[in-house]
């Protein structure tokens, strides 16, 4: 069998769904094949073939600068009382060469990393490409216990974001913490492969006491 770089390539056998995949990873950005989902039409048509490879590229060119950036090493750690975060959501992206929507359903993820105290999320506001507020989630500020995890779902037929929407997040704690790891997961499905990637949070604004 053909197996590929084998940074590139790998089959997973832990479980009957993931035997039927092949799993492609590019530094945070996964395809995935399901060979099930194209019985009968020799797994894929060359043409879905490459409006998904074309997704691909695009979604790991645009990421890879940030997802290598060092201010994203695993050794980095931020002790603060407060941030507001700027989480690029992409609720749709488009493949080449003739510009097909491709949308996506995306999870906004907050997590306390503090072991020890609590942090408040104040506001978790969605805009979209014109920078229009849409929705906010949060009418009244939540806790999070240490180490726990809330999230905002968007179902993948929510498309009125576009190819630019955004969360704000804002979050507050009584002293200094851990920073609440804040990200944003895109994850779809089509022509029997699916594409998933995430998007971290960047801080715009710290607070100040």
């Amino acid at each position: 069998m053909n197996r590929g770089p084998k940074a590139l390539r790998q089959t997973r056998k832990t479980a009957p769904l993931a035997s039927s995949l092949k799993v492609i990873g590019f530094s945070g950005l996964t395809v995935y094949n399901d060979k099930k989902g194209c019985r009968g039409c020799d797994h894929m048509n060359n043409r879905t073939r490459t409006q998904i490879a074309g997704i691909a590229l695009f979604v790991f060119l645009s990421l890879s600068s940030g997802l290598c950036s060092p201010s994203l090493a695993s050794s980095d750690f931020n002790l603060s009382t407060g941030q507001t975060l700027y989480v690029p959501v992409y609720s749709n992206i488009y493949s080449a060469p003739r510009q097909i929507p491709f949308n996506l359903a995306a999870i906004l993820s907050i997590r306390n990393t503090d072991m020890n105290n609590p942090v408040k999320i104040i506001a978790a506001d969605y805009y979209d490409t014109k920078g229009k507020l849409l929705r906010k989630y949060y009418d009244k500020e939540i806790t999070l216990a240490p180490l726990e995890s809330t999230y905002v779902y968007l179902p993948e037929d929510d498309t009125a974001g576009g190819f630019g929407a955004n969360f704000i997040v804002r979050w507050t704690a009584a002293k200094e913490v851990n920073a609440p790891i804040i990200e944003c997961l895109m994850i779809g499905m089509k022509g029997g492969q699916g594409i998933s990637f995430v998007s971290p949070g960047q801080v715009i604004k710290e607070n100040t006491k």
